[in-house]
């Protein structure tokens, strides 16, 4: 086929067959292990989050690929260099339960923490979510509910007050809502626990800014909002390890805007951009851990080093003493070294499986 004006040939497009009902709705079968965020059982701590949510996430996920077929494209995927290391690391686990101690406990790590999220990326590029608006309109719904569940929690003593001059009854129905759903400290909103509800938004919020550029209208300013509520949750969560990714998050969205020329800023705001990440990391450092009853914004370095020394719960101390305690080539075997632990430990307490020194790289070796 020829184009008119030119001699060189054009290849002719191939006419692409309207999208069947099944692949217009696809992003449904996504959008249900996503609502495992809400999913929990009034009473209990973290056990009455973990595993409804990890049930409710492994029966959805398995009902989408079981209803869904294979895209032609999936089997085409070429491998990426991440890939690459999250096929190696699946590897090493079963390998380090030669060695094990107990090969069903890291059999069992294996399937929560490598095998589902496996199955979840599959199932993302079987629907490509991504590419529905009506995804990210649902998406955004959820955060906006699960973020102001927790903003709530944390502001509970002002809401319940305020409400006492309406009436009594409206001030205990609030306590009660917000106590109804358990958990530790606030703001733990429908996770159970601050830190992990933390980790969720700083996952989402870099999502939703990407779908936000590529809106129009209500969709984009429902998207924003959300994505501006989630940077508002990990501000009141006061967890340091949030607030350094959403650092990285910053930084990094700016030198790849930057290079791509997606932001098109000038030298001096770019600077001044990536001077303002720099000064949120170091008041992150400074801050005091999460939880503590006093809480001072500039507190210096050295007493903040200080106090986590100190501590024997803190976690440089739970560093210091994993070392050595395993093989540094071969580890503990994935998921046992609470087991490997429990002679070592000083306290002379059996640790639990699922106690952790709050360091993976150690934690493994």
């Amino acid at each position: 086929m020829k184009s008119p004006g030119r001699d060189r040939t054009v290849p002719a497009q191939p006419c692409r067959a309207p999208l069947t009902r099944r692949a217009r709705l696809g992003w449904l079968f996504f959008l249900l292990p996503v609502l495992s965020a809400v999913v929990f059982i009034p009473g209990g701590v973290m056990s009455a989050h973990f595993m409804p949510k990890m049930l409710w996430a492994t029966l959805t996920i398995a009902l989408g690929l079981l209803v869904l077929p294979p895209r032609s494209d999936d089997l085409r995927a070429s491998l990426s260099v991440f890939g690459a290391v999250w096929l190696a690391y699946g590897a090493w686990i079963f390998l380090s339960l030669l060695w094990a101690p107990a090969p069903r406990v890291g059999f069992e790590r294996w399937i929560h923490l490598w095998a589902i999220p496996s199955l979840a990326f599959i199932l993302a590029r079987r629907t490509r979510f991504w590419e529905s608006r009506a995804f990210w309109t649902c998406f955004s719904v959820l955060i906006i509910l699960v973020t102001g569940i927790g903003i709530a929690q944390y502001l509970e003593d002002y809401l319940a007050r305020a409400a006492a001059f309406v009436s009594g009854d409206l001030s205990e129905s609030i306590r009660s809502f917000l106590n109804w759903i358990p958990g530790t400290m606030p703001p733990r909103s429908t996770f159970g626990q601050k830190n992990i509800a933390s980790m969720y938004m700083l996952i989402s919020a870099p999502l939703l800014v990407w779908a936000a550029l590529r809106s129009r209208g209500f969709r984009r300013l429902l998207i924003w909002s959300a994505a501006g509520l989630c940077v508002v949750f990990i501000l009141l969560a006061r967890t340091r390890g949030a607030w350094l990714g959403l650092t990285a998050v910053a930084i990094f969205c700016l030198v790849t805007g930057r290079v791509m020329g997606r932001v098109k800023w000038s030298v001096r705001r770019f600077a001044l951009a990536i001077i303002g990440c720099a000064v949120f990391l170091a008041l992150a450092l400074l801050l005091q851990p999460a939880g503590n009853a006093e809480f001072e914004l500039f507190k210096t370095v050295e007493s903040n080093l200080s106090a986590e020394l100190n501590k024997p719960d803190a976690r440089i101390p739970m560093w210091l003493d994993s070392l050595g305690k395993t093989n540094p080539w071969i580890g503990a075997g994935y998921g046992n070294y609470p087991i490997v632990a429990t002679p070592e430990c000083q306290d002379g307490r059996v640790k639990m499986l699922d106690w952790e020194i709050h360091n993976d790289y150690l934690q493994a070796y």
